[in-house]
């Protein structure tokens, strides 16, 4: 009996110590840790789901890359069966069912994707550049155009994207809209070095020229439109490649011309600018912009008697213009002829006033309060005269600043080449 009660005694005993350590051990935990979560921070389950989903996405892509499409199917299935509310799953596997051609099942799955993102979705291009993918090779080109041009919204330098729309606007029977959207493709491709695919571009845009007569003038004038977007963003390069390409399919689109002269002023490539405004002058003898825009080129490099020139000749066209009066007024200003320069400021704010152009107004008043204040030469020499002022010498000697700036080219061929650097020439038909 004693013996029954010790070995009962020593049980409990036992239970009594390990219940204490396990409390103890509570206690610490609870001590430890945080009595909530802070708002910023998923809680350690949901940090591990995410881990998983991310890890079963890059296997399965990992495995896709090596051809084996059963064992990444099963991977995009995991991901989708622990969050079947994100689209990124649907996806990838869709791509999956695109390469073995089950079409159907690809576009269940881009569908039900489509229906989970949002407008905010990080790889919506992706998502319509799928279903154009899918809608194409179901023949579908109608709605393959939509989904590719969806995706060219969301990501506009898209260049597969802008490829796949111009072979789904040819299938639509569109051959322009087809060689535009090949060319802005081929132009990305070019400025990522995709090289294998600015030749598979560059070989399409042959095609379409073979295959099709292609309406010239409207073709110009698409480029023309897509040239002003890409110079409204800033981006130069872009626009120049498009207003040359323009000027190439209609050597007579003299907007293209201005156009370009514009965006050459802007870089400072004075002498690009006035080949083409001359060119402008030579289709259209009476534009007055052209000779006005090509007075300010000249005076930008200094060459006053061809500024006051051009603009002599415009007065010919238009005696009342008070633009003409105001440009000339600059020319006289940077010659330093300040009481020439007045003279002819005040006549263009009379004829301005009758006119009643507040914005050349404003110009006009600008330019004679500046004027006004202007100390002659010969006082600021005297000013200066101590300090023993030597002008520095140019690091670049003149004559080649036009290599610098780019100013070399075939201007019959509608371009220039820019050097130092190529990032991408016209393509030749």
């Amino acid at each position: 009996m004693k013996n029954k009660t010790l070995l009962i005694f020593k049980m409990a005993l036992v239970f009594l110590s390990t219940f204490a350590c396990f409390k103890a051990a509570l206690c610490a935990e609870k001590v430890s840790e945080p009595p909530f979560y802070a708002v910023d921070k998923e809680p350690p389950e949901v940090d591990l789901l995410k881990s998983r989903y991310k890890k079963n996405i890059d296997e399965g892509n990992r495995y896709f890359g090596m051809g084996l499409e059963r064992e990444a199917k099963k991977l995009f299935w995991a991901a989708i069966n622990i969050f079947p509310d994100i689209p990124d799953a649907y996806i990838n596997l869709a791509v999956v069912h695109i390469s073995e051609n089950d079409l159907e099942n690809a576009l269940k799955f881009l569908e039900n994707a489509a229906k989970l993102s949002k407008e905010d979705y990080y790889q919506r291009e992706i998502l319509f550049y799928n279903l154009g993918r899918c809608f194409f090779l179901k023949g579908d080109h109608t709605n393959a155009t939509k989904s590719f041009q969806e995706a060219v919204r969301v990501y506009p330098d898209f260049g597969e994207a802008l490829y796949c729309l111009g072979l789904s606007c040819e299938g639509d029977g569109r051959p322009e809209a087809a060689f535009i959207n090949i060319f802005l493709a081929k132009y990305v491709f070019d400025e990522e070095a995709k090289f294998k695919y600015s030749k598979l571009a560059k070989q399409s845009l042959l095609d379409l020229k073979k295959e099709y007569t292609l309406d010239n003038p409207l073709l110009s004038k698409a480029f023309l439109e897509e040239a002003k977007e890409a110079f409204i963003d800033g981006n130069t390069d872009k626009a120049l490649v498009l207003f040359k390409e323009s000027i190439y399919l209609d050597p007579k689109n003299i907007e293209a011309y201005y156009e370009a002269a514009l965006v050459y002023l802007r870089l400072r490539a004075y002498h690009n600018a006035v080949r083409y405004l001359n060119e402008i002058i030579s289709l259209d003898p009476d534009n007055l912009k052209a000779h006005i825009l090509l007075s300010r080129a000249y005076r930008e490099q200094e060459k006053y008697k061809e500024a006051s020139n051009i603009l002599k000749k415009a007065l010919e066209i238009d005696k009342e213009d008070p633009g003409i009066f105001y440009h000339m007024g600059l020319v006289y200003s940077d010659m330093g002829e300040i009481k020439a320069a007045k003279k002819f400021l005040l006549r263009a704010r009379k004829m301005a006033h009758a006119r009643n152009d507040t914005v050349l107004l404003d110009k006009i008043d600008y330019k004679y309060k500046k004027i006004k204040r202007h100390i002659p030469k010969k006082i600021v020499s005297d000013l200066y005269l101590k300090k023993k002022y030597v002008p520095k010498k140019a690091k670049v000697p003149e004559a080649l600043y036009h290599k610098y700036w780019g100013n070399e080219g075939n201007l019959n061929a509608g371009y220039f080449l820019p050097l130092p650097t190529r990032k991408s020439q016209r393509v030749v038909y």
